[in-house]
């Protein structure tokens, strides 16, 4: 890496740990949203020494995560983090990405292949595979019109039977119609929602917890269908 483009990328992780008025308004809203719900609020965690750990695709060694919570909605429990991040665009200038993240645990433990629902249009996603290659496109059988105009689908090409089956298009046309523009990573029993909006408002963060546990128990319930 060139030295003015590390120094640079220094400066700008710096200014993620002391964040500022607008982080702290996030932080406020989340704060909000949590003890409405009844959920506990950490703050910021370490995702090198706390057990608190939001996982997913966004996972970096130079992530920072903030106000941190979790408890329990319609019976799954859900994490929320505000996560940062410096990554280096394609000029190689460092870019600050912020992803307000929900994690949600499957009840059913099943061998549910690693998908990702990127929204057409958002490049914030992009340099994310590249240092995963193993995620292709991969387009569903009788996906509807409505989520192919909205959504990329990136999986491992080899499950596309389980895909099909756990996304069948009923579920492609309400992930269309109600996630959009959030993004959708199911990753080790786990379903994420992810947002790029710079401003969380109690409708878009009710939405992301709603969504998540619908999504949640869709795919426990298509977990538990037998299969031939």
């Amino acid at each position: 890496m060139h030295p003015r483009v590390k120094l640079a990328a220094a400066k700008a992780r710096a200014a993620i740990v002391r964040g500022g008025p607008a982080q702290r308004s996030r932080g406020r809203s989340i704060r909000r949203f949590s003890d409405a719900l009844g959920f506990v609020y950490f703050g910021a965690v370490d995702p090198r020494r706390d057990e608190q750990v939001v996982r997913g695709l966004t996972v970096s060694a130079t992530h920072k995560d903030f106000h941190y919570s979790s408890g329990a909605y319609e019976g799954y429990e859900i994490q929320i983090v505000d996560r940062l991040d410096v990554a280096l665009d394609s000029k190689g200038e460092p870019v600050r990405r912020q992803w307000l993240i929900m994690q949600t645990s499957l009840a059913v433990k099943g061998n549910i292949p690693h998908m990702f629902i990127k929204p057409k249009g958002q490049s914030e996603y992009n340099h994310l595979f590249q240092a995963l290659t193993t995620l292709q496109p991969v387009h569903p059988t009788d996906a509807p019109i409505e989520f192919t105009d909205h959504y990329e689908l990136y999986s491992h090409l080899d499950y596309l039977y389980d895909i099909d089956r756990l996304l069948p298009p009923a579920v492609l046309r309400i992930i269309s119609a109600h996630f959009w523009p959030l993004a959708v990573e199911v990753y080790q029993n786990s379903v994420y929602i992810y947002s790029l909006h710079p401003k969380l408002t109690t409708h878009l963060l009710e939405t992301m917890v709603k969504n998540s546990a619908w999504l949640a128990q869709t795919l426990d319930d298509e977990s538990e269908v037998p299969t031939d």
